[in-house]
């Protein structure tokens, strides 16, 4: 150790920026600095379009590479995200299947289209089954569904 300061010492830590989204010259969009921050996955997530995003996908933005630990760091991630979305009242689906049925993909639920209808009701019913929530947080879920349905029927 350097003899200037004293053993035991503490070294201040330095405030660590907030992560931003940056565009690439290509017109793909990654985190500043490749660390998994909820937040910002969710806020990246509300500009995408409105179809399925991999988790591979969200690995190459959030780390800048889709490698099998990555995805797995993002896979172990989907609870919060879910979570974070659900504070702000809006629910995230998640695909399952992949390695081992594993979380494969995540979309915004807006309720334009009868899969989406449906994958909700399942989400709910897994949600019930396995006690995966609290019985609040599940009602909370279906109130958010069930007034989505209502503003996507009178768009439509």
């Amino acid at each position: 150790m350097n003899e200037l300061i004293p053993q035991g010492t503490q070294l201040p830590k330095k405030p660590r920026a907030k992560p931003t989204i940056i565009t690439l010259d290509d017109g793909r969009k990654i985190s500043s600095d490749g660390r998994l921050s909820i937040p910002l996955i969710a806020e990246w997530l509300r500009g995408e379009p409105d179809e399925w995003v991999t988790v591979a996908e969200i690995a190459k933005f959030a780390v800048h590479n889709a490698n099998p630990r990555s995805k797995r760091s993002v896979r172990r991630r989907m609870r919060p995200l879910v979570t974070h979305f659900r504070s702000f009242g809006i629910v995230l689906l998640v695909e399952y299947g992949a390695d081992h049925n594993g979380a494969s993909a995540v979309k915004i639920y807006r309720g334009t289209t009868e899969q989406e209808k449906q994958a909700a009701n399942e989400k709910l019913q897994k949600m019930r089954l396995h006690k995966d929530a609290t019985e609040n947080e599940i009602c909370q879920m279906a109130e958010i569904i069930a007034a989505t349905h209502l503003v996507a029927e009178n768009r439509g």
